[in-house]
């Protein structure tokens, strides 16, 4: 959440950004890694990158209170 109490990520936002990984890992010839800041440290986008089968590495920052 942030300061005004709305979500940093909404579903859509989060399934808008992980299809666009899925497509690069889908094209790329090699390993893919995804590095996150703290919007996407969280249990949605794990979730989400599960959900689509998405075959790549993240490394995550997440937030202190998560």
């Amino acid at each position: 959440m942030n300061i005004r109490g709305a979500p940093l990520l909404d579903r859509d936002t989060v399934q808008l950004r992980a299809s666009q990984l899925k497509l690069v890992c889908e094209h790329s010839v090699n390993p893919v890694l995804a590095v996150l800041d703290r919007e996407y440290g969280n249990a949605s986008w794990v979730l989400a990158l599960t959900q689509a089968s998405i075959q790549a590495d993240c490394l995550m920052r997440v937030r202190k209170n998560a």
